[in-house]
């Protein structure tokens, strides 16, 4: 058996009350649930527009891409889940069309980076730990992400 310090002790105590806030568990199941949708809007747009490139090996990576999001999206919803909470189903998260216009979605991509900082901050301020490591390594992901689609764009831009 283990011993524990007292800080050991305190941390854990003010996690447990933390999770037990209602306000804050509130708060924290509703940024949860907009990054969930953020995402499956995202990863909608970007499988609408890969269907539209006449190059089919540049869209099997951009569906490629949608997958290893999807599975951050599956983590958020099992975090809304632990918190007592239910995902909003990804078909039901409005009316989405291709555009052609990919700096929209990195444009998107962005304004996702930053809202993932600020729900991180809040976890972490809140004592929401798991979900706050949770979101920073969907956020560190989000940045590998854009390089992979930046080079897709200039694959695609450099064979038109």
């Amino acid at each position: 058996m283990s011993e524990r310090s007292w800080i050991d002790t305190l941390i854990t105590k003010f996690d447990v009350e933390s999770h037990g806030n209602g306000k804050h568990k509130k708060q924290m199941l509703e940024y949860l649930k907009e990054d969930y949708v953020e995402i499956a809007q995202l990863n909608r747009i970007i499988l609408l527009e890969s269907e539209q490139l006449a190059y089919r090996h540049l869209s099997d990576e951009l569906t490629e891409l949608v997958k290893e999001k999807q599975e951050h999206a599956d983590k958020i919803a099992g975090s809304i889940k632990e918190l007592g909470g239910e995902a909003e189903n990804p078909e039901d998260t409005g009316n989405l069309f291709p555009t052609g216009d990919f700096q929209r979605i990195l444009d998107k991509e962005s304004e996702q980076r930053g809202r993932l900082a600020e729900h991180e901050n809040f976890a972490e301020d809140y004592g929401f730990g798991k979900i706050a490591e949770l979101l920073r390594h969907i956020r560190e992901e989000n940045l590998l992400f854009v390089e992979k689609l930046e080079r897709i764009l200039m694959r695609f831009n450099a064979e038109i």
